[in-house]
């Protein structure tokens, strides 16, 4: 990971700006209050999992609060996944109230106000997600922000642990790879969360949350192979083709178009993506399981509202 901010680079009556304008950019913007006992001290590193904002927050006692006046129309629909590093922080979101310690996790809508306050120096990893991919996995976050998953439950500790891994492995040099771990991570944040909170509010049994996750992670890992289909990922997930069905149609969505629209999401990715542009549109879409060139541009029509050599950055370029 990247040192992004520093708070020593800075004289301390500038740190506190300084802050704002990278902060606000990684996360979202706030009102920082920082214990005024001590120097303002705060640092971040960040790096990209996927389509993941990845970072790690480390800084003295401070009270951070994203108000009402903080959120507009143009503020990314995202959450954020938390792990507790070090220290120990309260979180608050939703009338809800809870603490992290070593371990922990959480998670915070980014779209509703909320309060943290690190309650003693500590360091904390942060996940940015997109909304989607967190509605996907769990439906509305309505009731689910600022609750603790604890590191000592089941699927607290196998997700805590996951996600302990990622800071020293980070940037993953293979796009797939990276997308892929991605994925994984989101699954099993998903579960741990869900099992966490299950009573609180209707959700997915435990047994569809683990078939879910599993069916996806067996698509993604094989999504290359132009001739997968449900029975191949029924088997690598270890369930039956009717019970995927069941699963992905719970979902809105069918084994079929699930394959389709994570290929799209992998291409368009790619296509954006100015590391790639010595590839060819052909060359990446066969890559992620596209057989026809000419059915894969219709579809990305489809999805997009353009056309894959449009959605390349130095056609974007032009266009600004």
């Amino acid at each position: 990971m990247q040192k992004v901010f520093l708070a020593t680079d800075y004289h301390p009556r500038d740190r506190l700006a300084s802050w704002y304008d990278i902060a606000a950019k990684l996360y979202a913007g706030h009102q920082c209050n920082p214990d005024k006992s001590i120097m303002f001290d705060v640092s971040i590193e960040a790096s990209k999992l996927g389509d993941i904002e990845t970072t790690i927050l480390q800084s003295n006692p401070a009270h951070f609060v994203r108000e009402q006046r903080h959120i507009t129309d143009a503020s990314p629909a995202s959450c954020f996944l938390c792990r507790q590093q070090t220290g120990s922080s309260i979180w608050r979101q939703g009338g809800r109230e809870c603490r992290t310690d070593p371990g922990d996790l959480t998670i915070l809508d980014a779209q509703k106000p909320y309060e943290l306050y690190l309650r003693e120096k500590g360091t904390i990893l942060v996940l940015k997600v997109p909304m989607r991919a967190i509605t996907q996995r769990m439906g509305p976050t309505i009731g689910l922000t600022a609750i603790v998953v604890p590191a000592g439950s089941s699927l607290g500790g196998i997700a805590s642990g996951f996600l302990a891994m990622l800071p020293d492995r980070l940037p993953i040099a293979q796009e797939r790879a990276a997308a892929q771990v991605a994925e994984h991570a989101l699954d099993l944040f998903a579960m741990a969360l869900l099992a966490q909170t299950t009573g609180a509010r209707a959700m997915l049994s435990s047994a569809k949350e683990t078939g879910l996750a599993a069916l996806r992670a067996a698509i993604d890992t094989n999504l290359s192979d132009p001739s997968l289909n449900a029975g191949q990922v029924a088997k690598a997930a270890g369930i039956s083709v009717r019970y995927a069905s069941q699963l992905l149609s719970e979902q809105g969505t069918s084994v079929a178009r699930y394959i389709l629209d994570r290929r799209l999401e992998q291409c368009r990715r790619l296509l954006g993506d100015p590391n790639q542009l010595h590839r060819s549109i052909t060359e990446i879409a066969l890559s992620w399981g596209f057989s026809d060139p000419s059915h894969f541009s219709r579809r990305f029509r489809q999805a997009y509202g353009m056309s894959p050599s449009e959605s390349r950055p130095e056609i974007q370029k032009l266009r600004g």
